[in-house]
C-alpha cells in the first residue's frame, strides 16, 4: 500500500525539489527518441533543399541560360539548396538553445 509522495517508508510519486524535475527534464530532452525526431527532421530538411535546388536550374524557363553559364551549376545547385537548409536549421537550433541560457 502507498502513502502520501514522500511519507517514511512510501516511495515518492513526484521529484522531491526543483532540481530533480529540471533534471528529469534535462533526461527527457536528451532521450534518443528526440535525437531521432531531430535527424529526421534534417534529413527531411536536406531531401527539401535538394529538390528546391534541382528545380531552379531544370527550370524550362532558365535551363538553356544555366547550360550556357556552367555545366557544373546543374549539378551542385541541389548540393548548395541542401546545405542552406542543413545551415539555417542548425543556426536556429543554435539560436533557441542561446535564447534559452539568457
Amino acid at each position: 500500500m502507498l502513502g502520501p509522495p514522500g511519507a517514511a517508508g512510501a516511495p515518492a510519486r513526484y521529484p522531491a525539489s526543483q532540481g530533480a524535475r529540471r533534471t528529469a527534464v534535462a533526461v527527457h530532452r536528451n532521450h534518443p527518441v528526440h535525437s531521432v525526431r531531430w535527424r529526421g527532421f534534417l534529413a527531411g530538411g536536406a531531401l527539401l533543399g535538394w529538390v528546391a535546388g534541382d528545380t531552379a536550374v531544370s527550370d524550362p524557363a532558365i535551363k538553356a541560360w544555366v547550360g550556357r553559364q556552367s555545366i557544373e551549376l546543374t549539378g551542385l545547385a541541389p548540393l548548395v539548396g541542401a546545405a542552406y537548409v542543413l545551415i539555417h536549421a542548425w543556426l536556429a537550433r543554435r539560436l533557441k538553445t542561446l535564447k534559452k541560457i539568457r
